[in-house]
């Protein structure tokens, strides 16, 4: 067997390991998602929203509401059915 080539054991291994980090990152995707969408439905006011982080930040309002808007549509874009 060459060095770059894995044991068959070894490259299980690793496919597991894989497998669980994809597993672990689409549940943390999930839970950001339902925090992004608790939180616009909260009485906090967007725009009080992006003055407090703009405030916290030295962040423009704009480029804060546009990373928002990502983080909405992060489960979209990076888990597929």
């Amino acid at each position: 067997m060459k060095k770059t080539q894995k044991a068959p054991d070894e490259a299980h291994t690793a496919a597991e390991r894989a497998v669980e980090f994809t597993e672990e990152l689409a549940q943390q995707i999930n839970l950001l998602h339902d925090a992004v969408v608790a939180l616009n439905g909260s009485k906090i006011r967007r725009k009080a929203l992006l003055v407090l982080l703009a405030h916290l930040t030295g962040m423009g309002q704009r480029e804060i509401e546009r990373v928002l808007d990502g983080l909405g549509d992060l489960k979209n874009f990076a888990l597929k059915p």
